[in-house]
């Protein structure tokens, strides 16, 4: 039976091979991620949407700003994540832990949001999702409130077979490469 690498050696496996990318290739990746979410359907009818800031090699999801959705960011306040709506890139400044957030602006209330893409080190291909470790996103995504389609957001270098989840890891409902979807839920469930 093969084992399944510990939270550690795995983000250490994947931030290697994410080294490697260069920024053109981040960039062709980018591009090819934000025109398979804008062509999906959940995509086309939400009406509230959450995007992060890249931060090192993660994919660019400002390549999303779409016309007639509101646009919420991720901001750090305290130990739990709060979504917060912005008009641009421009209300997105570097915070105390090397991402850009919000600067200001009240929250989004969960229960209005339709979608939230979500970053991570590693995800598996039946949803597992390897954070980087602070469990900001799956005390976020546990909220019952919370119906938002989740879609884990990675380049394939990112994929692996397994991740090692505990009780409190939240799953992601699809994950998307630049090589395409998996589907952990089906497409039109809520």
């Amino acid at each position: 039976m093969k084992s399944i690498p510990t939270k550690h050696a795995l983000r250490e496996s994947v931030r290697e091979r994410l080294s490697r990318l260069t920024p053109a290739e981040i960039a062709e990746k980018s591009a090819a991620i934000a025109e398979k979410i804008a062509a999906h359907p959940a995509w086309k009818a939400a009406s509230t949407v959450c995007l992060f800031a890249a931060h090192r090699a993660e994919p660019d999801m400002e390549l999303l700003w779409p016309a007639g959705k509101r646009v919420c960011y991720p901001r750090m306040e305290g130990n739990r994540l709060e979504m917060i709506a912005v008009n641009g890139p421009g209300d997105l400044a570097a915070s105390r832990w090397g991402l850009r957030e919000p600067t200001s602006a009240p929250g989004v209330p969960v229960s209005e949001i339709d979608i939230v893409l979500v970053p991570g080190v590693a995800f598996s291909r039946d949803g597992g999702r390897l954070g980087r470790g602070g469990g900001y996103y799956d005390r976020f995504l546990a909220q019952p409130s919370l119906k938002a389609r989740r879609i884990g957001v990675c380049f394939e270098a990112q994929i692996v077979e397994n991740v090692p989840l505990e009780d409190h890891d939240e799953r992601m409902d699809e994950v998307l490469t630049e090589n395409g979807w998996s589907h952990t839920v089906p497409p039109g469930a809520p």
